[in-house]
């Protein structure tokens, strides 16, 4: 597959200019043609007005100009442009197979200025077949996040298409580390010369390149002067992410350990225990590691265990061989996040939180002295507390889980006391 990159110094504002020069530099012979981010357009517009007036339709005149270009030449062509989606505005990337069939991604990661301009993308990341290779598409600042480069190779890329205005020194060497990460290889089509508007000047830096998986860069532009280069390369190069002999790329990976980093940390399953003795008063303990913090005994739900035998198991772990009666439950579960300070730690590096069911119970052999009660792993002492001042001296992001749930069980506890002991403190 011939691989063509277009290095292009768009003229502020000059649609009709910008398209003729793509066309006068697209190169003959090859098989996709990848020119830079917003080569239509120029790119330092001073406000979001002057964009719009910029901005096209993705099934505008530009699509159909490169549409009959692209079957004329028998080539593949990937094009940045200002795109206008109704009342919306998106710097975008587009993909038109020879066939006319054509593909939209929307820039994910704005740069600078642009946040004042564009809207964040909203189509993910698109990894399109064209019948000789999988294709995905980026966009310039798109580089400084690894998690992009990875989200197309995960799902199938052999080439990264990257269109871009760079401004700064770094972009090309850190794409040959994007290519080692992944096993793919990278087209980045940057453009040159300079913009001066409203008193800003950015400079853009050339060098386009293609790079392949092994980080080898087999084509790079010069810094200066609009300039065109094709590669000849094997997509199916991409597809093999053996490292060694002993090694896969993609099938060492350890995902279940990478949830943090994606965002997609589940509630990890939890039990407490409200124990109450004959005046309604709860059975907390003061945590060992924070003094002052007050809670449940609790616990995870281990995996094919029960919740009320995990309830029964946290207790005698937590407090000690008391044996308990569960006189109920909480209809549902209710949850609290991690604060920043415990994430990264212990059980918060796998779980963004916990949810909890909460078991009432007393104790079966009647009332017992707690200060014979010895410190455990996760409590100093325990006390016998009223349910609000339990509520005041939990600990704070547990503070409106516990709330809500002592709320569903105070009509259980005032039952079972025969009287109306739990009037919970809504603050």
């Amino acid at each position: 597959m011939k691989i063509a990159v277009v290095q292009t110094n768009p003229r502020f504002g000059d649609v009709k200019y910008n398209r003729k020069r793509m066309l006068e530099l697209w190169p003959d012979g090859a098989d996709l043609a990848v020119f830079p981010e917003l080569c239509l357009s120029g790119y330092l517009f001073e406000n979001r007005e002057e964009a719009l007036t910029l901005a096209e339709e993705f099934d505008g005149e530009t699509r159909a100009v490169l549409t009959a270009e692209a079957r004329a030449r028998n080539c593949a062509v990937v094009y940045g442009f200002a795109e206008k989606s109704v009342d919306r505005l998106f710097n975008s990337a587009a993909l038109i197979e020879v066939s006319g069939r054509a593909h939209l991604y929307r820039k994910m990661h704005l740069f600078y200025r642009e946040t004042e301009v564009f809207e964040r993308g909203d189509l993910g990341w698109p990894v399109c077949d064209t019948g000789q290779a999988w294709l995905g598409l980026m966009i310039c600042f798109d580089w400084r996040f690894p998690e992009a480069a990875r989200t197309l190779a995960l799902s199938g890329a052999d080439i990264l298409v990257h269109p871009s205005n760079l401004v700064q020194p770094y972009c090309q060497a850190a794409m040959i580390t994007r290519c080692l990460e992944n096993r793919v290889f990278a087209v980045t089509a940057n453009r040159v010369g300079f913009e001066s508007r409203s008193g800003e000047t950015l400079t853009f830096t050339g060098e386009s390149q293609i790079v392949a998986p092994s980080g080898e860069v087999l084509l790079r532009l010069p810094p200066e002067g609009e300039h065109a280069g094709v590669v000849e390369l094997d997509p199916l190069e991409a597809r093999n992410k053996r490292i060694t002999a002993l090694n896969d790329l993609f099938g060492d990976r350890r995902p279940q350990h990478y949830k943090r980093l994606a965002g997609e940390r589940p509630y990890r399953d939890n039990v407490a225990i409200v124990v109450l003795d004959s005046a309604g008063r709860v059975l907390a303990g003061e945590r060992s590691d924070r003094r002052g913090c007050w809670q449940l005994p609790q616990g995870g739900v281990d995996s094919g265990e029960t919740e009320e035998h995990a309830a029964l198991r946290e207790f005698r772990e937590e407090v000690g061989e008391l044996e308990l009666e569960i006189i109920g439950s909480s209809e549902g579960h209710y949850a609290y996040d991690f604060p920043d300070w415990l994430q990264g730690r212990s059980i918060a590096y796998d779980f963004r939180g916990q949810r909890q069911r909460y078991f009432l119970a007393v104790l079966k052999n009647g009332e017992t002295d707690l200060a014979t009660l010895a410190p455990s792993h996760e409590f100093a002492r325990f006390e016998w507390l009223d349910v609000n001042a339990l509520l005041e001296q939990v600990v704070h992001f547990k503070r409106a889980a516990y709330t809500a749930a002592m709320k569903e069980l105070a009509p259980q506890v005032n039952a079972r006391l025969a009287r109306d002991v739990w009037k919970i403190n809504s603050n």
